[in-house]
């Protein structure tokens, strides 16, 4: 297979595809006339959707709190742009299949690339076959085979069960971080080992956005440290700077991150993104340390407010809760639904689940 070309290569992955998907429908006794290569699991496309944590075409932060996992905002089309191969001379593991596919998709406003090689295709689509299976017990030109393999992950984008499922969320790079509105775009997301002390314990998710760099739990969706690019942010990579061939050292003014990547071209796709990450932070920060080598300069100008006392503070509060358009953003773990925001008052119109309440309706 080594010798193909590259209409070849994605031929034999339509193929390979498709008779994966055979096996399953005769295994099931389906009807073969009224099946393709990809069975939905049923045939219920509506995707519930929670007003209050989407605006437009985006998530709110109120998303990320509930950690559902869900990353792809509902009844927002996923697209399959385009699909092109690369041929890559990679090491033995790859030397049958040796060709790199690139992947272009959009999300909404979103857009983003990713690569994959054959074996990703073939643990997609092991994965949401067995999914079908449990749920619910073609060959064509050249020039169509690209047009098959947009079309087969068109498919599994289209139906809501297919793009809630681990396995595509993993394949399209994708997490419940990536369409959040008032966050950035995220550069590069995926599977790491992170290390801790002297060793490597289990992957976790990362996810490199504008100016930071952040990993959750994959289970629970619990977001971790976040490392923010300040002017110590340094990359080092290889045995000797990070302990692995495939291992990566992010350096910041808080802590050191190890991590280490599956393959080379893994490491170097990483490696490449958190680059390009330092060169736009250098804009950042100037020649100058800043106050107590803090992270970020002193700000001159900002919209703050000094309060003597409470009694202005909680009325500042109530006035800013009034204009609020999208969401209510609330820290405090200890806090009295019925606090008066705003005294003396002769009626309970200020107070604070009144105020909240007033919000909801507006919103």
């Amino acid at each position: 297979m080594a010798g193909l070309t590259k209409s070849d290569a994605v031929g034999t992955l339509v193929r390979h595809t498709t008779g994966v998907a055979d096996f399953a429908i005769h295994v099931g006794h389906q009807n073969r006339t009224y099946m393709e290569y990809l069975p939905y699991p049923d045939d219920n496309f509506h995707e519930i959707v929670d007003e209050c944590i989407q605006r437009a075409q985006t998530f709110t932060i109120e998303h990320i709190h509930r950690r559902s996992g869900q990353a792809f905002v509902p009844n927002v089309r996923v697209h399959i742009r385009s699909i092109t191969a690369e041929r890559t001379h990679a090491g033995f593991t790859e030397s049958l299949n040796p060709y790199l596919y690139c992947i272009k998709i959009e999300h909404g406003a979103f857009q983003w690339s990713i690569y994959k090689r054959y074996r990703d295709f073939h643990d997609l689509h092991k994965a949401l076959m067995h999914f079908s299976i449990v749920q619910r017990r073609r060959s064509t030109s050249d020039l169509e085979l690209y047009l098959i393999l947009a079309d087969y992950l068109n498919k599994v984008l289209r139906h809501p069960k297919f793009r809630a499922h681990q396995a595509t969320r993993k394949f399209f790079d994708v997490s419940c971080l990536s369409f959040i509105n008032g966050l950035s775009f995220s550069r590069k997301e995926g599977y790491l080992l992170n290390r801790s002390k002297d060793d490597y314990h289990g992957r976790q998710w990362f996810i490199i956005k504008d100016s930071y760099v952040v990993y959750m739990q994959p289970d629970t969706h619990e977001i971790r440290f976040p490392m923010l690019v300040d002017r110590n942010f340094q990359i080092l990579s290889g045995l000797r700077n990070a302990g692995a061939h495939h291992g990566i050292k992010i350096i910041n003014l808080q802590r050191t991150l190890v991590v280490k990547c599956e393959t080379a071209r893994d490491c170097e796709e990483w490696l490449q993104h958190l680059k390009n990450l330092t060169e736009q932070a250098n804009g950042f920060f100037g020649s100058k340390v800043n106050q107590f080598n803090s992270y970020a300069p002193i700000r001159e100008n900002q919209l703050a407010h000094w309060f003597i006392n409470g009694k202005s503070y909680m009325e500042a509060v109530a006035k800013a809760l009034l204009t609020a358009k999208d969401e209510v953003f609330i820290t405090d773990w200890w806090l009295s639904p019925e606090i008066m925001m705003i005294r003396p008052m002769d009626d309970e119109t200020y107070r604070l689940d009144n105020i909240l309440g007033r919000i909801a309706v507006k919103c």
